[in-house]
């Protein structure tokens, strides 16, 4: 993370994790509090999947802004994500200014068109969408597993879990 260089980036992505995986170690890392920082600071999309606001949360760049994340378990993570100051929204994908959250991983098509388009348009956006057979997005999210998800994120994130944009 130390190489990137934040001009040649339109977005940061980050997916959630496992807490016995190691999740909270690397989104709450130096490098990973830094480069959330640099990404706000320069008014730059950034995206979450479930856990991942957690990581927003620690950096203090949602205290006071519209949040959600990981649901279940009768709401841990989300009392959690509102210790960090976070105005917590019990709904699937939640947008404030610059950032997208949401609550559980079932719900990445969803934030990975948002973020689409916001970087490419609707337009594009509707394209791709159309192209990987989204033709009722959410009414097919139910259907999706877990693993396409992350799948369809990965065809979408260049680097680590950082979006591209293509320069006109």
């Amino acid at each position: 993370m130390n190489d990137v260089c934040i001009d040649d980036y339109g977005a940061l992505a980050i997916p959630g994790g496992f807490e016995e995986y190691g999740f909270y170690e690397d989104a709450f890392s130096d490098q990973a509090v830094e480069l959330i920082k640099e990404f706000n600071d320069r008014d730059k999309m950034i995206a979450t999947i479930c856990v991942a606001a957690l990581a927003l949360g620690n950096n203090g760049i949602l205290k006071g802004k519209r949040a959600t994340t990981y649901h279940l378990n009768n709401g841990h993570r989300q009392k959690q994500l509102a210790e960090y100051g976070a105005i917590v929204v019990n709904e699937p994908v939640v947008r404030s200014d610059n950032i997208i959250t949401s609550y559980c991983p079932q719900t990445g098509p969803a934030v990975a068109f948002m973020l689409l388009e916001e970087l490419l348009g609707t337009d594009k956006m509707q394209e791709t969408k159309t192209a990987m057979g989204f033709l009722q997005m959410y009414a097919l999210i139910a259907r999706i597993p877990y693993a396409a998800t992350v799948a369809f994120l990965l065809l979408l994130i260049k680097g680590i879990m950082l979006f591209k944009v293509p320069k006109s």
